[in-house]
């Protein structure tokens, strides 16, 4: 098997069938672009998601915490609790938990939420650490993918790709320092807090939640996957516009080095909101900028300029051609 997670087909084919008994309290269960599930329990509405962190062993604590809360922050809810697995191999030590809890710490209280259980172990059956947590939070604005309308816009927040190249640049620093500048150096080492989207999202005034109809946290294949499973959740196609998806300079410039493209790239801190028309504005008051929007089309058809883009192994990231 490819590393990485696997296709919308497969997750169609050998998940979905399989979720057991759903009671009426279920609002959203696993669905293909859909960033957490979201249960009614007596009257309150809470979202939920896990995720592990498999792609870098480097301040792990911080990026499960990032990671799960950005899936719940994209599903209109505000996160609150944590549950973390971690599995860890035998050469750790208290030590090397304890760093690794302090990370969750520091994180946690960055986004206002907190520590409620989990599983700890020491196994000799990973090589390297495992974190797992899942992010529990209440629902500000449930999204109903079917008020998505023909001529709403796509907004892009964050840079796309910034994810990636951090992890990258950790396993490949002596390689990658002859192209780098000093600011470029500044950018990587300040992006574990960047890949949240706490920050963006905490900025949103009730004026802005009420023109949102949608988002969406791009994470593994990058924008390019994120807007092929937004399609796929909203039923609609979606048009981007190649002049305004950009990104930054420092992505740029080791993803040309390397041959890759930061749009495919994991993208974390990145988030992809759809919005009235009369709201965009608002967004680019708030960082963010016009990058697409939505056209007459089937789900799952995304076009760059009108014309559709090929659309086969998008799901797989290209961080694993580098680091796998």
């Amino acid at each position: 098997m490819k590393a990485g997670k696997i296709s919308i087909r497969d997750i169609t084919r050998f998940i979905i069938p399989y979720t057991g008994t759903a009671g009426n309290d279920v609002i959203i269960g696993p669905k293909p672009g859909f960033d957490s599930g979201i249960v009614n329990i007596d009257g309150i509405l809470i979202s939920a998601s896990t995720d592990p962190i498999t792609a870098t062993s480097e301040l792990i604590g911080r990026w499960v915490v990032y990671i799960t809360s950005n899936d719940v922050l994209a599903s209109g809810a505000i996160p609150k609790w944590l549950l973390l697995t971690l599995v860890l191999p035998i050469n750790y030590d208290f030590n090397n938990l304890e760093t690794i809890m302090k990370d969750v710490s520091y994180a946690l209280n960055k986004i206002n939420s907190t520590l409620i259980g989990g599983h700890t172990e020491f196994t000799p059956t990973v090589k390297f650490p495992l974190a797992v947590g899942t992010c529990i939070g209440r629902v500000k604005k449930l999204f109903n993918p079917n008020e998505v309308e023909e001529g709403d816009k796509i907004i892009l927040f964050g840079d796309p790709g910034r994810e990636g190249v951090y992890i990258i640049y950790n396993e490949y620093q002596k390689e990658l320092e002859p192209i780098l500048s000093d600011d470029d150096v500044k950018y990587l080492w300040e992006t574990p807090d960047k890949i949240s989207i706490y920050n963006i999202v905490s900025k949103f005034s009730d004026k802005f939640w009420d023109k949102l109809k949608f988002m969406h946290d791009p994470t593994e294949g990058g924008i390019l996957n994120g807007m092929y499973e937004m399609s796929i959740a909203i039923g609609r196609a979606i048009n981007m516009f190649d002049n305004s998806l950009t990104t930054s300079e420092t992505v740029e410039r080791i993803c040309n080095k390397l041959n890759i493209n930061p749009f495919r790239l994991l993208s974390s801190g990145s988030l992809l909101a759809i919005i009235e028309e009369d709201g965009v504005d608002d967004a680019i008051s708030l960082g963010g900028r016009v990058v697409g929007e939505v056209v007459v089309g089937e789900e799952g058809r995304v076009f760059v300029n009108n014309k559709p883009i090929t659309l086969s192994n998008l799901e797989k990231d290209e961080i694993w051609k580098i680091i796998s």
